[in-house]
């Protein structure tokens, strides 16, 4: 009689581990799916994705071009004074004094922030210097071909790409509502001329 309740009894906990596993196993994948799902209804809906906006024909009132952000790692330069001086000719304006300050710091072990929004010309110009410890990063700007003529209706974004008022802030604001613009070109009833 006791040996037909433990094998009965043990029957049953096989089956409810049995359950279980099954359900660990379905929870994992869920997981692993929805993951995918997620990431991408992130990048869908990223707010630094700009479209290009144009008025009803087809002039383009407002894009992305792509700049450059010129970064450098001061512990790997060997000549602060030579990459400073090969640097000035290719952006004079800048505070060169601040910048070879940050270059000269030898114990910093990170990446310091030298010249923001370069043209791809130059940065092939100070990628053929040839200096180490020099890095770019890729960014997107917002360009208005026509200046300011419009900037009461497309308003203006801020230097992360978020629309801050006018259209380019209604169309944040819809992408932050989880509402998606399923296009890359959002056409005004507007004609710039």
């Amino acid at each position: 009689m006791q040996q037909i309740n433990r094998n009965r009894i043990n029957f049953i906990f096989a089956i409810l581990f049995l359950f279980f596993l099954i359900l660990l196993f379905r929870a994992i994948y869920l997981n692993i799916a929805l993951s995918g799902v997620e990431s991408a209804k992130i990048t869908d809906l990223n707010p630094n994705k700009r479209y290009d906006i144009l008025d009803r024909n087809d002039n383009i009132l407002a894009t992305d071009i792509v700049t450059y952000t010129l970064y450098a790692e001061p512990y790997n330069i060997r000549s602060t004074k030579q990459v400073v001086n090969d640097l000035k000719k290719i952006a004079p304006l800048l505070n060169w004094k601040n910048i070879e300050k940050k270059l000269a710091n030898k114990k910093f072990k990170g990446r310091v922030l030298l010249i923001r929004d370069l043209t791809p010309k130059q940065k092939v110009a100070i990628n053929n210097l040839g200096h180490v410890g020099l890095y770019f990063h890729e960014d997107l700007k917002r360009f208005y071909p026509y200046s300011n003529i419009l900037s009461h209706l497309l308003g203006f974004v801020d230097y992360d790409e978020y629309g801050l008022s006018g259209f380019e802030g209604y169309v944040s604001k819809i992408l932050l509502n989880n509402q998606q613009v399923y296009q890359d070109k959002i056409r005004l009833s507007i004609d710039i001329k």
